[in-house]
């Protein structure tokens, strides 16, 4: 699905499902050949920048780590999980980021963070990348040395283009996630302790 977004200064293309021609068109480009592969969705702002989304990989290997005087309670909630499919969704849905990213919009929504976009392939790339920084990082000397290679700062205008990409990314990934469920349970799940000071 293609949206375009007008606002006052520029157009922001949102597209939250990839066709062939999509998916082509972003491999042909500079960077394209790994980014237009695994993108499930992406935008492309008012000045030509591409930001993508990709596709996570579903974890099916899950550890607890215990250090000996817990061992028990560790492998009783190691057994409790390995039946529990709701726990495999949250360790997912948790390690692919969007709630994260979701929370970080919202804080530069409101003005306590900031998002910049950076170039992640090289001069020639249209495909940037997103950070995010907290209001209170941004005197601080790595996070200098680090804006020093930023491209530019996102616009509310992108911010929420960007807010709506991830949430599809999200409704996506939660469905993947429930056909996995549908198609093999929990059956090809691993579930293990470790011991923590070794």
């Amino acid at each position: 699905m293609t949206v375009t977004i007008a606002c006052a200064t520029n157009r922001v293309k949102l597209v939250t499902k990839i066709s062939r021609a999509d998916r082509e068109e972003l491999a042909a480009l500079p960077g394209g050949e790994y980014r237009g592969k695994a993108a499930v969705g992406y935008m492309v702002t008012g000045d030509g920048k591409i930001i993508t989304t990709d596709k996570p990989r579903i974890e099916t290997s899950f550890w607890f780590g215990e250090n000996g005087s817990d061992f028990q309670e560790k492998v009783e909630l190691a057994s409790k999980a390995s039946r529990d499919r709701e726990y495999f969704k949250h360790k997912n849905l948790k390690r692919a980021g969007y709630y994260k990213t979701l929370a970080n919009i919202e804080a530069a929504l409101s003005g306590t963070a900031y998002f910049f976009l950076f170039n992640a392939w090289g001069s020639g790339s249209s495909f940037y990348e997103v950070r995010c920084f907290a209001k209170d990082q941004l005197l601080h000397p790595h996070t200098q040395l680090v804006l020093k290679s930023a491209e530019r700062e996102m616009t509310r205008e992108e911010l929420e283009t960007y807010k709506e990409l991830i949430e599809a990314a999200l409704k996506a990934f939660d469905r993947r996630l429930n056909t996995y469920l549908k198609r093999y349970g929990l059956s090809k799940c691993s579930y293990d302790t470790y011991w923590v000071d070794r």
